[in-house]
């Protein structure tokens, strides 16, 4: 809701402002995505956001554009199974039979709730039609998440102190940006002397996890350009 909102308002905005003054070298327009988003390579899923696009040509092939995006929806991931084991005495190397008899049955929560995102590109144009460009895009790209860990304690076995499981099974909740290099490739199709689209394919890549958290992003975005 909150991207459609914002895509709506700058389509609008963008129209009458490309109307009343002369074409430059600055763009901005509106632009749509959707995500398919991997954190630490187990918790996966999809992400709509809108978003805004503003450039500025540096030459005939190169320019620089920066965006901001939108809020999406939570992403979560729900697992059941053994954590933690009480095994008396704490032996160094307790058998799979002794573990799984002192360790309690819980339900785990992953959720990742993003906010805004930014992502600023250095975009290298090829003119193959009259009206068709080709853009390759290289850059960095952040969004915020707030990521949840939350414990639902299904089975505790006798024995084990309740108390001690409450305060081990405790959830958290922290803020963290999550991001990394963008790369993409698409096109601009000029509709107006003013007016392009552009659909494009892109992908974030974080690094590899031992720097960090894991993430990835693979997503399709088309935006509208007005030239100013």
């Amino acid at each position: 809701m909150h991207g459609t909102k914002l895509v709506t308002l700058v389509w609008l905005g963008c129209a009458s402002a490309a109307a009343a003054q002369s074409p430059s070298r600055f763009t901005l327009g509106p632009s749509l995505q959707v995500v398919h988003a991997s954190f630490d390579g187990h918790t996966r899923g999809t992400l709509t956001v809108g978003g805004v696009t503003a450039g500025i040509r540096l030459s005939r092939a190169l320019s620089i554009e920066g965006e901001l995006t939108s809020p999406g929806r939570q992403l979560a991931r729900n697992y059941e199974g053994t954590f933690i084991s009480y095994v008396p005495g704490t032996p160094a190397n307790p058998s799979a039979e002794e573990f799984a008899r002192w360790a309690p049955i819980a339900r785990r929560t992953l959720a990742f709730e993003p906010g805004f995102g930014g992502s600023g590109m250095l975009v290298a144009r090829s003119s193959v039609r009259r009206h068709v460009t080709l853009a390759g895009r290289l850059g960095v790209s952040a969004r915020r998440y707030v990521e949840r860990s939350q414990f639902a304690v299904l089975a505790i076995p006798d024995g084990v102190d309740p108390a001690r499981v409450a305060r081990d099974f405790a959830g958290e909740t922290h803020a963290r940006i999550r991001g990394g290099v963008l790369a993409g490739g698409g096109a601009d199709v000029a509709v107006t002397p003013r007016f392009s689209i552009a659909p494009q394919v892109r992908f974030v890549y974080s690094g590899p996890s031992r720097f960090g958290g894991e993430y990835r992003e693979l997503g399709v975005a088309v935006g509208g350009h007005w030239r100013f």
